[in-house]
């Protein structure tokens, strides 16, 4: 035996052309599990820097904790860091919309949530305060270290007796320090305020002082498990436990199966396999005769199978860690050139599970690869291998078709011939084309993913233009006067115009019209509340809701929104038909049914009480999320209207909010004293500039789509290297039938038009398929990430469908350049005796 392995090295070293392109097709397809892998780790460990950012590092939060408790939990020997919030209450400013919360943080903490200073010093002393930079400018403080303020706060609290009060105070705070913004903060209109817990303590009633305890599992440790058996050990509620879900699923920590990300790494992986299984399929094809001749010395089926996978395994040995190498040099260079501060990965990693993954399979893949062909070799007769190079891959006659006609007509009788050789040898062709449309699935679904990507409405969701002037409070509204000079400013490319009431707009409802979740809910829920311990009006329930008035731009730009039904600005224009926004618990309601509300009116000038009076709109479409953010929600499902209908019902002109895009490159400085000239004349106006965020933002989306069309060009060139090897192996071992037609008269000219022709056919056939199957299930993957990412948008990969069809084609054609120059090179003689 160890002669027969002798004479498989002996060949890899002779043909040395055929073993450095198989070497180079196992390389590059091992390169692509490992720069996925590498990519994905890398982007995994950058979201958990964003969550961490953005939320904090910590695992889960126990609320209402006993000083008893802190110090069990905070002596765990699964707790690594505990961090305590004490919260004070809010502040609420009669001039302003903003929402503001004052709490008081240990040090701990502080450095869990990752909150950094840019001028001062943390609080420790007794009404010591810090605020962050945007809120001392929207409340003109002077940001001066030791600048004294007086604020009101409130504490909603729930009694002994089950009922919610609230209880208020004022306090003379010192500012110490100036933090850093809060990521979304501004965009919401909401921030944070930090005094010691000390103060908090001196400024509540005792019974009032409730510690929240943040902490963060030992890493050691399953983090979900973890929290379960902390929960049960402190024997604290679920009510009063909330875990960091956001980090928990991007961490892996939750039972739900992505889909997605297993439907895409299956598609990688049979690509992969296909592309070294051709590899082997046709070099075992190339070698028929060879196996024959051993056979016919007396060597066993057993050992012919054992030559090829030696020879897999040697091959693997050498190419599958230069795959990983190639493979982490790529991300390397491309990560680190890339990235940038708060980037999708800042960082590349390199997890021993990626390293094991793609060698484990890189090998699988060989074998499997291999398996099939060593079957066929193994069952080589001898007197039929020695006679015909292609005795175990039977060529027959091809069937005469109309379509052999036609290409008689456009490319002459060599036209015809090219398409007949194809399939007069059919396992030999099928393999060629199904490695060949594995390479243009890859590459229409890569594409796919990176082109249905809506970065635009991704950044719609959290900016809804360049500023925002709102008002969500009280009765002052902006003018139609507002809109119409801001749209007449120059540089204003778009504004979107809303109209909010926050209260006085009641959902009226039987316990038979709801169901019964959304019942439990409301009375378990929302009838402590003390505004709702109210007698039924008319029989039925009341809950509050939101109720907004959206223009034409608005409405027309929220179908990605929506879950069920329609929306019709026309008759959204014209009759009381709204879209429900489902925000906490389903009532159950369904498209096309009419509902009641209660609608409390005011004079619009002095916000004098009027009445009330009752109101039916019917149902024409849901939605799953709240298109604008107006910084505070109502307990009961939002409604969108159209603003003329809006007008009708409520009996209000103004405009609660303008969302303003304006021309690129247009000199802001101009524009934003006039945007805050109208802001200014209501006392409660909050104007917010999102150029920051929208820059960041921004230049995420151009890291992402960089990434992905990286990633593109990885899955390009091994396609490439693949069509090259696949063609150029076909057509090689095919050296006897071109010496023959070359013997019988057929010229070079020919010969070429006609290799030519079939690397096209190959390409054109690869293309169709790839074309077809790529399409249905770039589908299908839009189907599973349509569930959690809404921002995706289908549209046929038209660009990649003419992308993959004139590079298959042309890289068809080009990879028959050096078979041809081989068979040019080789006289008649040695041709048809098939010496190599």
């Amino acid at each position: 035996m160890r002669k027969y392995n002798g004479l498989t090295f002996k060949y890899l070293n002779k043909q040395r052309q055929r073993t450095a392109l198989t070497l180079l097709g196992i390389i590059l397809s091992v390169a692509l599990i490992t720069s996925i892998g590498i990519f994905g780790e890398s982007i995994k460990h950058g979201m958990v820097q964003q969550v961490l950012d953005l939320n904090g590092k910590y695992h889960g939060v126990f609320d209402n904790l006993d000083d008893k408790d802190i110090s069990i939990l905070k002596k765990h020997t699964k707790v690594k860091n505990v961090g305590i919030q004490t919260p004070l209450g809010g502040y609420n400013r009669d001039d302003s919309s903003l929402t503001i919360s004052i709490e008081g943080w240990d040090k701990n903490l502080i450095n869990m949530i990752g909150r950094s200073l840019v001028k001062g010093r943390w609080p420790k002393d007794n009404n010591e305060i810090v605020l962050e930079g945007w809120l001392l400018e929207q409340l003109n403080i002077e940001p001066t270290i030791g600048n004294k303020f007086t604020w009101k706060y409130d504490r909603t609290y729930l009694d002994e007796e089950g009922k919610w009060n609230n209880f208020e105070s004022e306090a003379e705070f010192t500012l110490v320090g100036i933090m850093k913004d809060s990521p979304g903060g501004k965009a919401t209109g909401s921030s944070l305020s930090l005094v010691s817990i000390n103060t908090v303590k001196k400024l509540l009633p005792k019974s009032l002082l409730n510690k929240n305890v943040f902490f963060w599992i030992n890493d050691d440790y399953k983090i979900k498990d973890t929290l379960n058996e902390l929960q049960n050990n402190l024997n604290i509620d679920d009510d009063n436990v909330r875990a960091n879900y956001q980090l928990l699923n991007t961490l892996g920590e939750n039972d739900k199966v992505n889909f997605p990300i297993i439907f895409l790494i299956i598609i990688v992986l049979i690509a992969t396999v296909g592309a070294i299984y051709n590899i082997f399929h046709i070099s075992v094809i190339e070698r028929i005769k060879e196996f024959g001749t051993l056979r016919s010395i007396g060597t066993t089926p057993k050992q012919i199978k054992k030559m090829l996978f030696t020879e897999g395994f040697f091959l693997s040995l050498i190419s599958i860690p230069i795959g990983i190498l190639v493979g982490f040099i790529f991300s390397r260079l491309l990560i680190s050139n890339l990235s940038i501060v708060n980037n999708v990965a800042n960082e590349v990693v390199v997890s021993f599970k990626v390293i094991i993954t793609s060698s484990i399979v890189g090998l699988l893949a060989v074998f499997i690869s291999i398996y099939n062909p060593a079957r066929l070799a193994s069952k080589v007769s001898p007197i039929e291998a020695m006679g015909n190079d292609s005795a175990v891959l039977k060529e027959g006659t091809t069937k005469k078709r109309k379509w052999h006609s036609l290409l008689n007509s456009l490319f002459g009788i060599t036209g015809k011939m090219a398409y007949q050789n194809l399939w007069r040898n059919k396992k030999r062709s099928v393999v060629t084309i199904f490695s060949m449309t594995l390479g243009c699935i890859l590459f229409i679904v890569f594409s796919f993913i990176n082109s249905s990507a809506d970065f635009d409405n991704i950044l719609d969701d959290y900016l809804h233009g360049d500023y925002t002037i709102m008002v969500n409070r009280g009765m002052e509204k902006y003018s139609l006067k507002d809109l119409e000079n801001i749209n007449n400013m120059e540089g204003i490319k778009e504004v979107k115009a809303i109209k909010f009431r926050g209260f006085g707009f009641n959902l009226m409802f039987n316990e038979g019209k709801v169901n019964s979740d959304f019942l439990k809910y409301y009375k378990e829920e929302i009838l402590k509340l003390p505004h709702y311990n109210q007698e039924k009006k008319n029989g039925q329930y009341l809950l509050e809701s939101d109720v907004f008035g959206y223009d034409d731009k608005t409405l027309s730009k929220i179908d990605k929104y929506l879950e069920k039904g329609n929306i019709d600005i026309k008759r959204m224009k014209e009759k009381p038909l709204a879209l429900l926004i489902n925000s906490r618990v389903d009532p159950g309601y369904r498209v096309g049914d009419k509902i009641k509300f209660n609608v409390s009116l005011f004079d619009n000038d002095e916000g004098e009480y009027i009445g009330d009076k009752e109101v039916k709109l019917e149902i024409g479409g849901i939605l799953n999320f709240y298109p604008v953010n107006m910084g505070t929600y109502s307990m009961g499902p939002g409604i969108v209207l159209h603003e003329d209908m809006f007008k009708d019902i409520l009996e209000i002109n103004g405009y609660s909010r303008f969302d303003i895009s304006i021309e690129p490159k247009v000199k802001r400085e101009k524009i934003e004293n006039k945007l805050e000239g109208i802001t200014n004349k209501i006392p409660r106006g909050t104007f917010i500039d999102y150029e920051k965020e929208k820059k960041l933002l921004q230049k995420q989306k151009r890291q992402i789509n960089i990434m992905v069309i990286s990633l593109i060009i990885v899955i390009g060139l091994i396609g490439f290297f693949n069509i090259v090897n696949t063609i150029t192996t076909n057509l090689i071992i095919r050296t006897r039938e071109f010496g023959m037609l070359r013997a019988i008269g057929i010229t070079n000219k020919q010969l070429k038009k006609m290799v030519r022709l079939e690397g096209m056919f190959y390409g054109i056939i690869s293309a169709f398929w790839g074309s077809i199957l790529g399409t249905i299930l770039s589908y299908i993957l839009y189907l599973l990430f349509k569930q959690e990412a809404t921002y995706m948008k289908w549209s046929t990969p038209l660009i990649s469908i003419i992308g993959v069809c004139v590079g298959t084609i042309i890289v068809g054609v080009l990879a028959t350049l050096i078979p041809l120059k081989r068979i040019y090179s080789m006289n008649i003689v040695e041709s048809i005796r098939n010496v190599e």
